[in-house]
C-alpha cells in the first residue's frame, strides 16, 4: 500500500557537505562552453529513453538527453549572436542549471525494476487498476509543446524570444528514483540530480510506482538549494519548513486543505443524519459511526488526527478502539491480510462510514475485501491518492464503488465528463499525438510541469529559486487561464493574496458520487470503450442535485 506523501527523512547526516549558497556553475560541459549532451552548444542528441551510462544508482539517460524543442545547454551564447534568432536579454547564467538558452530540468520516476533489497513490485496492482504509463512519451510531448508554445499561454513573456525569456527547457531523465520502498535510492538519486547541475527536479509519475518517494527526494534537493516539484498532499507546515522552503513545491491540494474539505462536508452534511442506503442492513439508516484510515506515516497520521479532532468537535461519533483511526502499513506483501484485519475491527465497532485519506491501491484492496464479505459501508474520499479520479474507482467492485462519495478537487470532475482531447492537457497531447491513446501518467506530469512552467514564467528573466518564490507568494503568478475559467490560476497561485490558503495550489471542490452504470468519455479514452462508471453530482440531502463548486466558507466548521 503506497502513499503519495511518505514520511520526512532526516538526510543531513548521510550527505556530503552542502553549499550554503548555490554556485552559478556546476553545468555539465565545464568551462569549455560545450552544452550538456551536445558539442559546442548544440542540442543534446540523445532521444528520451536512450540508456546511457549514468552515475551509480541512477539508471537513466545521461545529462543532456533532449527531446525535440529542447534548447542548447549551459554556457552557450545568447540566441541571436550567430543569427539564430532575436537577441535575448535574460541575464544568462543566473543560477545553477540556468544558461542563456536553457533551463536544465531533471525528470525522475521509478521504472519498477528491483532497486534495493526488499523492493516491492507494484506492477500487479497497477495492472489491476488498468494503468498504462509511458513517462518518456509524456515528458517529450510536454517539453516540446511548451518550449514551442510558451507565448500562447503566458502573455507576459516578451515577444520575439523563444521559450521562457529566451530559454527553453532541457530535460534530463532519471528512470530509477527508488520508488516508494527504497529510501536510500531516493536519496542517492536526489544527490545525483543536484550534482548533475539541474536547476529543478520534477516527479509526476506516481502511477509508475513513485508514490512516496517525493518527500525523501525533496528534502535532499532542498539542502542542495535545488527546486523540486512533486504530486504530494503534505501539510502546510511541510512546505513552510525551514528545511524545505523555498525549494519544495507541491502541485496539488495540501493535506490541510483536504482535511478542511472533508471536515466541512462531514460536519455540514453528514453529522446528525443517518447513513445512506448502501444495500447493507447493518449500515443503511443507522446513526453514523466514522472510521478514519490513512497510511502509517508522520504526515498522514497528522492529517488523520486533525480530521478526527475536527469532526469530533462538531458532534461526529468516532468508532471505538483501533477502528477509529486506522493507520495501515506501506507493505504490499501484507495488504490483503491488513485489509481483512481492518474490516473485522471496523465491523465489530459498528462503523458505517469510512473516510479514506489513502492511496488508490489501499482503497482498491480495502473495498475489494469489504465486498468479498458482503459488507458495504459508506466511503468518503478526496483528491488524496487521486481517489476523485475515475481511474482510481472504476476497477473496484461495483457493489462497493457505488457507495463512494468524493470531495472532488478543482476540475477533476468536469474533465471526467469530457473527451480526453477536450481537457486542457488533452489538447496538448492531441495537438502533438493526434488520436493516439494517451498514457495514464500524461495528465499527472502535466499537473506538476504546469506549476513549474508557470513559476518560471512569473519569475522573469532573472531566474532563481528566490525569484520564483517571490513571484509565487506575492500574487497570482501569473494568472494565465490555460484551460481554466476561474479568475485565479489554481495551479500557480500561492501566497497570502491567493484566496483560501498560502501553501495549497488547488482550493475548490465539488461533491460527487460514483455511479457504476454512468459513462465517462474521459475514462473511455484512457482505458478503452469497455470501461464503465463515472462520478456524478451528489447532494447528501437530496441524494441527487449537485451542491456545485464551492470553497465552503464554513471551513471553520460548525459546532454542536
Amino acid at each position: 500500500m503506497i502513499s503519495a506523501a511518505a514520511c520526512l527523512v532526516a538526510v543531513a547526516a548521510t550527505l556530503p557537505s552542502l553549499p550554503t549558497t548555490n554556485p552559478l556553475t556546476a553545468h555539465h560541459g565545464g568551462s569549455s562552453g560545450t552544452a550538456s549532451g551536445g558539442a559546442n552548444g548544440a542540442t543534446g542528441s540523445n532521444a528520451p529513453g536512450t540508456s546511457n551510462p549514468a552515475a551509480p544508482g541512477v539508471n537513466g539517460t545521461a545529462p543532456g538527453a533532449a527531446v525535440p524543442g529542447a534548447a542548447a545547454g549551459a554556457g552557450t551564447a545568447p540566441r541571436g549572436a550567430a543569427g539564430a534568432g532575436p537577441a535575448v536579454q535574460n541575464g544568462c547564467n543566473t543560477y545553477q542549471g540556468v544558461s542563456c538558452n536553457a533551463i536544465q530540468v531533471a525528470f525522475h520516476w521509478y521504472d519498477q525494476g528491483p532497486e534495493c533489497p526488499g523492493d516491492q513490485n507494484l506492477g500487479p496492482f497497477l495492472k489491476t487498476l488498468g494503468v498504462h504509463t509511458d513517462p518518456e512519451a509524456s515528458i517529450g510531448v510536454l517539453v516540446q509543446y511548451f518550449n514551442a508554445h510558451s507565448h500562447d499561454i503566458f502573455s507576459q513573456l516578451p515577444s520575439g524570444q523563444p521559450g521562457f525569456y529566451g530559454r527553453q527547457i532541457a530535460p534530463h531523465l532519471y528512470k530509477s528514483d527508488g520508488g516508494p520502498f527504497c529510501g536510500n535510492v531516493n536519496k542517492q538519486a536526489a544527490v545525483q540530480m543536484a550534482t548533475d547541475g539541474n536547476f529543478a527536479a520534477i516527479g509526476g509519475c506516481i502511477t509508475c510506482g513513485s508514490e512516496g518517494s517525493g518527500d525523501v527526494i525533496q528534502s535532499v534537493l532542498a539542502q542542495y538549494h535545488v527546486n523540486s516539484y512533486e504530486p504530494t498532499w503534505n501539510t502546510n507546515a511541510y512546505y513552510a519548513n525551514r528545511n524545505t522552503a523555498p525549494y519544495a513545491w507541491g502541485a496539488l491540494t495540501s493535506g490541510d486543505t483536504i482535511v478542511q474539505h472533508l471536515s466541512s462536508v462531514i460536519c455540514n452534511a453528514y453529522v446528525g443524519r443517518p447513513a445512506s442506503d448502501t444495500g447493507d442492513g447493518t449500515v443503511t439508516g443507522k446513526s453514523r459511526v466514522f472510521s478514519i484510515a490513512n497510511i502509517d506515516e508522520p504526515e498522514e497520521n497528522t492529517l488523520g488526527d486533525r480530521l478526527i479532532g475536527n469532526i469530533r468537535g462538531c458532534g461526529a461519533t468516532i468508532a471505538s478502539g483501533p477502528a477509529g483511526h486506522v493507520e495501515y502499513a506501506k507493505d504490499t506483501s501484507t495488504a490483503s491480510q491488513q485489509a481483512a484485519n481492518i474490516e473485522y475491527q471496523q465491523r465489530s465497532a459498528g462503523v458505517t462510514t469510512i473516510v479514506c485519506v489513502c492511496d488508490a491501491i489501499a482503497a482498491l484492496v480495502g473495498n475489494t475485501q469489504d465486498a468479498s464479505t458482503h459488507w458495504y459501508p459508506e466511503y468518503l474520499v478526496s483528491d488524496f491518492g487521486f481517489l476523485d479520479s475515475p481511474t482510481a474507482v472504476y476497477s473496484q467492485p461495483p457493489a462497493a464503488s457505488k457507495n463512494v462519495v468524493a470531495v472532488a478537487e478543482t476540475n477533476e470532475y468536469d474533465e471526467s465528463t469530457q473527451p480526453f482531447c477536450a481537457t486542457p492537457y488533452g489538447k496538448i497531447w492531441c495537438a502533438v499525438k493526434g488520436k493516439a491513446q494517451p498514457p495514464e501518467d500524461f495528465a499527472l506530469w502535466w499537473v506538476v510541469f504546469r506549476v513549474f512552467i508557470g513559476q518560471i514564467a512569473g519569475a522573469g528573466a532573472n531566474l532563481s529559486p528566490q525569484t520564483i518564490y517571490d513571484a509565487s507568494v506575492n500574487g497570482c503568478a501569473p494568472c494565465a487561464p490555460a484551460g481554466d475559467s476561474r479568475p485565479y490560476d489554481p495551479q500557480i497561485g500561492f501566497g497570502p493574496k491567493y484566496p483560501d490558503g498560502q501553501y495549497s495550489a488547488w482550493k475548490d471542490y465539488t461533491l460527487v458520487r460514483w455511479d457504476p452504470n454512468a459513462t465517462s468519455p474521459w475514462l473511455q479514452d484512457i482505458q478503452g470503450s469497455g470501461a464503465h462508471g463515472a462520478f456524478v453530482p451528489y447532494n447528501p440531502a437530496t441524494k441527487s442535485a449537485s451542491l456545485g463548486w464551492s470553497r465552503w466558507r464554513s471551513w471553520g466548521v460548525r459546532t454542536k
